[in-house]
């Protein structure tokens, strides 16, 4: 199974595919839509269309999708 890396610059971490479709589908419920939209899309083509391209986050967001991860 393929896996999606994340990364800010200074930690990276990977996904599955089933992390990727719950944290693309939490994200979408944060306030500020725009700011997450491209993690979003890059989320969504990895889970539903197979497109494995790194995705780089802020620090704001890492810490954001570890925690989503972890619940």
């Amino acid at each position: 199974m393929s896996k999606q890396i994340i990364t800010n610059g200074i930690d990276t971490f990977s996904i599955t595919k089933d992390e990727a479709l719950k944290l693309e589908l939490k994200i979408n419920l944060l306030k500020n839509k725009d700011y997450w939209r491209e993690i979003g899309d890059k989320l969504y083509d990895f889970h539903a269309k197979d497109i494995n391209n790194n995705i780089d986050v802020t620090n704001e967001q890492n810490m954001v999708m570890l925690r989503i991860l972890k619940n």
